[in-house]
């Protein structure tokens, strides 16, 4: 079974993933001298007499080793700088040494997670180093789409510690259709939305185009469901990014569109439609203007929702949920409060501003729930105005300073629970 990294990629429609790390910083022309010379001293004190590799074929084993180190110099010298890398990677084969590569630092991810998420990520991983990136990156990656997953270190300790990849972030964020996110050591998990926002701020950018994330989480997981789970929590975050931005521009669009319309309209035709016609329902003229409003936001979203861009996020995301719903990633539960708390917003509304713009034509009609610390208010409109049952038509529902209204159907609160209409006596 492939990792489960590369299945939540594919879920979200990565192919390719380009990953800016200082850990893939090719080593230095003296590194690479040490690790040849290590090799070739090795060699010799294993008792060969002869190097059986290429250019180094012609060394004399039996010399001093003094005259070895000369001898390797002179070599390397005359070699490109492409095969001294391959040289020091042969020879450490020959010599049974640990192969050339770099060294992981103590807060960094291990060699083992760095191998294991290259694996992971599979033949669409594309590395670069800081230097790399600069020099080709940029330009390889200039429009690089949404099926492309950068991940940018933000700490470049081992070629320039001065750096911040948040530069690089900014730069593809504005620049590219591509997800991006920041990878670091130095934020732990629980700061990841905040330190999120607060980059999307400092750097005007959109904060559904990228995420942070720490290294320094589950630690206890191997690096493959550890990372997976944290894709899974990213792409999500993204696609539902995605989707709102979307939505919040249609509606701040909307509604400048429609106060402006509004204002343009004949003054005789306010009145009526907006006044007249409001007092004849038995409603606010706030109640009235209001209706106009969510009117117009309905028919723009309706009207948003036939673009194919958003038709494309809506499907997206369907399918990534699906599809990493089947593999069994652990997610952490939450306690849904603050989604309640937009429940209770869309069921009852504060009754402070409305009970001040009732008017003397309005019926106040106090009752007490089961409990009676519980006090609501039923509120008609005019006396004199009555549906065709010949009863006046309930507005509202009032609890201390709250206001609910679902037309005639009402849900009354009593000590924090919502309670139906007949478990209050009315009198």
């Amino acid at each position: 079974m492939s990792p489960m990294t590369s299945q939540c990629l594919s879920a979200a429609g990565i192919t390719q993933v380009v990953w800016i790390d200082d850990f893939f910083d090719p080593p230095t022309q003296d590194e690479l001298f040490n690790v040849i010379l290590t090799s070739v001293q090795k060699l010799k004190e294993e008792g060969l007499t002869e190097i059986q590799f290429d250019s180094f074929s012609n060394i004399d084993l039996t010399r001093s080793k003094n005259e070895i180190e000369d001898d390797v110099q002179e070599i390397l010298q005359e070699m490109p700088e492409k095969e001294i890398g391959e040289a020091a990677n042969r020879l450490t084969e020959l010599a049974h040494l640990p192969p050339l590569g770099p060294k992981a630092l103590p807060d960094d991810l291990s060699i083992e997670d760095f191998t294991a998420l290259k694996q992971a990520f599979g033949a669409g991983l594309r590395t670069f180093c800081l230097g790399g990136w600069t020099s080709e990156g940029v330009q390889q990656f200039a429009s690089a789409s949404e099926n492309t997953l950068f991940l940018i270190d933000k700490e470049y300790k081992r070629e320039n510690p001065d750096y911040d990849g948040t530069l690089i972030l900014k730069d593809l964020v504005n620049t590219t259709s591509a997800f991006c996110i920041m990878l670091t050591h130095t934020w732990v998990e629980a700061e990841q939305e905040e330190r999120r926002l607060s980059i999307a701020n400092a750097n005007g950018l959109p904060p559904h185009k990228f995420c942070v994330l720490s290294k320094q989480q589950h630690t206890d997981l191997p690096i493959d469901p550890r990372f997976a789970r944290a894709i899974r929590t990213i792409m999500t975050h993204r696609f539902n990014g995605e989707i709102a931005f979307t939505i919040s521009r249609t509606i701040e669009a909307t509604a400048s569109k429609t106060a402006g319309i509004l204002m343009k309209q004949a003054v005789s035709d306010i009145e009526q439609a907006l006044f007249e016609n409001a007092d004849d329902e038995g409603v606010l003229e706030y109640d009235a203007v209001l209706r106009v409003f969510e009117i117009e936001q309905r028919h723009a979203l309706n009207q948003a929702l036939q673009d194919a861009v958003i038709q494309n996020q809506v499907r997206a995301s369907r399918k990534f949920r699906q599809e990493t719903g089947k593999l069994k990633i652990e997610v952490a539960k939450g306690d849904m409060g603050f989604f309640r708390g937009w429940r209770a917003r869309e069921v009852f509304v504060e009754g402070d501003g409305f009970l001040r713009c009732v008017s003397a034509g309005y019926l106040v009609q106090e009752f007490r729930g089961s409990s009676s610390e519980s006090i609501q208010c039923l509120i008609y409109g005019p006396c004199n105005r009555f549906r065709k049952c010949g009863k006046p038509s309930p507005r509202r529902v009032v609890r201390k300073t709250f206001t609910v209204g679902f037309f005639n159907e009402f849900w009354i609160f009593s000590n924090g629970k919502p309670k139906e209409p007949n478990d209050v006596t009315w009198f």
